[in-house]
């Protein structure tokens, strides 16, 4: 299997010093308390979903793109393939060198919100970088004078390259055309009846395009969805809220805690409306047995998805009255098994929940399949964890699936190094992966137990 992945590498980031992580489909971090685990996937989670400033960006590129968009209208009407590729391309440079100071701007505002810090440079000192294998596209976030500064490299390279150009009526012109290294990414088909038009082709399509390589941290582009620490309180919080008044929202809520609640919203009308996978639904049956659950439904209760169980004894309650470890667990099956409509991303702290053994090996299994078996839209599972069994069960899948499905799992180890957390990744193999750093305790138990003997 030859693939390219994207690589985040962290400096100087709260309490790491230094981290290298490959992100692929199933990404685990682990490591002991207050080394970084949620910081790192919360990190991950935000360059996966800031965009630009918007209107920073209008600002700094609007007036030169204005003026491009003129011109390649008026060769996309006179049938100039090779002069609108030019034009196109310039139009698209222009937007990546003023989109640095877009996202710096937004960047530094959600780490703010997030993180809960005055400045973010007081959390991060040095840098991160973003890149993936051979791809032309990269960029850099910096901490620099007490700002932080994003620069995009590598954007020159990619080239619009115009398909074919079709005249579909007076001033209705139909543009195929592709962008990448060379011109040779995916063709797209949009319609163009002037300037602006154009602009929104490179603006809104074309930009978005480019960045998608980087995913699953392509800023904005494509869905991710954050499953939070303490997800089970929120849950029951938010429904009491909810109950004394439906204007609670983002607003009323720290970041985080509003970042969970949207995508849990999102996920679980997901599932009312197009349910499990076929190919997931013994799985997932398998799962819900094993918390104590016979069915679950969705309803909208004043335009509010609201989530009902059934349990084995044949009560039917909400989620937000049922024990914790369902409570957590739950909104990450949900989001398992139903499909989207694009590739997704979704990031999962302490992905134990709260369950039992046996219920938990049940939920990396159910992870598993949903990562190799979703194919309308492929899934990045990002995800912390300090239990052994959830290391241990991973290793058992790789060994069972064999077929170089080991390639798709990356394990990140953040360690105390001299006072500060570093990152190791875990060689992984068809044979699995070194799961010691977190099943040695059992080791020492053992131990103690025979001396006590």
């Amino acid at each position: 299997m030859s693939v390219e992945w994207t690589k985040l590498t962290v400096r100087e980031l709260g309490p790491i010093s230094r981290a290298e992580v490959t992100i692929k489909p199933v990404t685990v971090i682990i490591g002991k308390n207050c080394l970084g685990k949620s910081l790192l996937l919360n990190l991950a989670y935000l360059l996966s979903t800031t965009p630009p400033d918007f209107s920073l960006l209008k600002e700094k590129v609007g007036r030169e793109v204005g003026e491009l968009a003129e011109v390649a209208y008026k060769a996309a009407k006179g049938g100039e393939r090779g002069r609108l590729s030019s034009v196109l391309s310039q139009m698209l440079h222009s937007y990546f060198k003023g989109l640095g100071p877009a996202v710096g701007r937004s960047i530094a505002e959600r780490f703010e919100e997030f993180f809960n810090v005055e400045k973010a440079t007081d959390l991060l000192r040095g840098s991160v970088a973003v890149e993936r294998g051979k791809k032309p596209l990269s960029y850099s976030i910096s901490a620099r004078g007490g700002r932080l500064a994003v620069e995009f490299r590598g954007y020159e390279k990619l080239v619009v390259r115009v398909e074919s150009i079709e005249e579909l009526g007076p001033g209705s012109i139909l543009l195929e055309v592709r962008v990448g290294r060379d011109g040779k990414g995916r063709k797209l088909r949009r319609r163009v009846e002037g300037p602006l038009d154009i602009q929104l082709l490179v603006g809104g399509y074309l930009l978005p395009h480019a960045l998608v390589e980087l995913f699953p941290l392509s800023l904005g582009v494509g869905e991710s969805f954050l499953l939070a620490d303490s997800r089970a309180g929120i849950l029951r919080l938010a429904k009491t809220a909810v109950a004394a008044s439906l204007e609670y929202g983002r607003l009323m809520v720290p970041a985080r805690e509003s970042a969970f609640l949207a995508a849990y919203n999102k996920l679980v009308t997901r599932f009312k409306e197009r349910g499990p996978l076929e190919e997931l639904r013994k799985s997932f049956r398998d799962f819900l047995a094993e918390i104590g659950l016979r069915s679950v439904e969705v309803r909208l209760v004043a335009g509010h998805p609201e989530v009902y169980v059934e349990d084995r004894w044949g009560v039917k309650l909400p989620l937000e009255e049922c024990p914790s470890g369902v409570r957590e667990s739950l909104s990450a099956a949900l989001a398992l098994v139903a499909e989207g409509k694009g590739v997704e991303a979704l990031f999962i702290e302490e992905v134990e929940s709260h369950l039992h053994p046996k219920a938990l090996d049940r939920m990396i299994s159910l992870a598993w399949e949903a990562v190799l078996r979703r194919e309308e839209s492929p899934m990045y599972l990002i995800m912390t964890t300090h239990n052994p069994i959830v290391l241990s069960k991973l290793n058992n899948l790789i060994l069972k699936t064999g077929e170089e499905l080991h390639e798709l799992v990356t394990v990140v180890y953040l360690k105390d190094v001299d006072g500060g957390v570093e990152a190791e990744e875990l060689e992984v193999s068809e044979r699995g992966f070194d799961e010691s750093g977190l099943s040695e305790i059992f080791v020492e138990l053992l131990e103690e137990r025979a001396a006590l003997m």
